[in-house]
Formats: structure tokens, sequence, C-alpha cells
């Protein structure tokens, strides 16, 4: 089983995956965090790995990034992590690199802008 985070960072959300919440997973379970830090406490899920009450984690996002040689998501063998490139997938990069031509095209056309932010 896996617990999967892609909440948004809302008053409502932050913090919202802790020990309390996450607990209620099986020991077997794992949980991938891809989404925003703000959403989970995080060191309630370190604390998870460490006491093993769930088997494990993968983590693209981190509360201060980049990690730094001491950080305590290193020292656990039942983890995964990403150096925040989970959105970087071939068709992430060529639907960037579409928006971006095309957002260069309407402004050299003087053309609305789709996606603009000022």
């Amino acid at each position: 089983d896996y617990v999967s985070n892609h909440l948004p960072v809302t008053p409502d959300t932050r913090g919202m995956l802790d020990k309390e919440l996450l607990s209620n997973m099986k020991e077997t379970a794992y949980f991938i965090n891809s989404a925003r830090t703000a959403t989970t406490n995080e060191e309630d899920v370190l604390d998870l790995l460490r006491e093993k009450k769930i088997a494990g984690a993968a983590f693209d996002v981190y509360g201060k990034e980049p990690l730094s040689s001491d950080s305590p998501y290193l020292e656990l063998e039942n983890t995964e992590l990403l150096p925040h490139i989970g959105g970087s997938t071939y068709n992430a990069i060529a639907k960037h690199s579409k928006m971006c031509f095309e957002a260069v095209r309407a402004f050299t056309e003087n053309t609305k802008i789709d996606n603009r932010v000022v």
C-alpha cells in the first residue's frame, strides 16, 4: 500500500500529514511526498520511519533544500530521495518548452500571453 501526498498548501492542509494521521498506515505501507513539504510534519514522518511504523518513504521535496550532508533523511535506510526533479519527465519538459515558445510568440505578435505572471 502507498500513501502519496499531492495536497496544495492551504491554511487547512498546512501540517495535516502528521504522526497522528500517518500512524493509521499499515506497517508495510510506503509514504510518497512529491507535493509541498508544508503539508507534512517532517519530524513526525522521520520518527515513523526511524521507529519502522511504516515500511518506507520516497521524497522529492524537503523543508530545506538542498539537503545538507547532515540531514536526518540521509541516516535512514528505508527512504528513497530525489533532488526535487519529480516533474522533470520527458512529457513535462516538452510541455514547458511548448508553453515558453507560445509565450514568446504571443509577445512578439503583441497578443495575449497565456499563464502570464505579473
